[in-house]
């Protein structure tokens, strides 16, 4: 959440002239709806639900794709199977960020953010949801990338 998944994913997408797909994307055009309208009618619960189903989709179906860059929601690490798709898509990457710097990116687009517009204290929520996905993200990335105080173009040069 907030750390430029997408923003440096179609970097680097362009960078390797490579397909680049987002899972909120695919989750919000195979539903017709955005993310905050499917977690507010339905809830998180549901919505993870679908999230496993467009990646399990999506893996099928990139099986015999060229090679890709694919940006995920941060709670997708919150759903074990998730794991296995992931790995057999290639390298996971975490990008590491304190909750400092995910707020400086989110608190202007909170209306996008269902969990965190919800929220009596969004702040605070950033840094439990953070602290609660932490083991999960370590378990599921091949490589951790500290993005705190890096701009996108420092990032790029972690990428072979």
């Amino acid at each position: 959440m907030g750390t430029g998944k997408t923003t440096l994913g179609k970097m680097l997408a362009k960078r390797f002239s490579v397909s680049f797909y987002d899972s909120d994307t695919l989750i919000q055009d195979r539903y017709s709806a955005s993310i905050s309208a499917l977690m507010t009618r339905h809830g998180e619960a549901f919505f993870r639900k679908l999230e496993t189903q467009v990646l399990r989709s999506f893996f099928q179906d990139s099986r015999n794709k060229s090679p890709f860059i694919l940006a995920t929601g941060g709670g997708i690490v919150l759903t074990p199977l998730n794991k296995g798709f992931l790995k057999s898509f290639g390298t996971v990457y975490w990008l590491k960020a304190s909750s400092n710097v995910v707020w400086r990116n989110v608190k202007h687009r909170l209306y996008k953010r269902p969990l965190l517009k919800q929220s009596s204290n969004p702040r605070e929520l950033v840094s439990s949801l953070m602290i609660k996905r932490a083991h999960f993200y370590q378990d599921f990335a091949d490589v951790v990338i500290d993005i705190d105080n890096k701009h996108f173009a420092d990032l790029l040069g972690y990428f072979p």
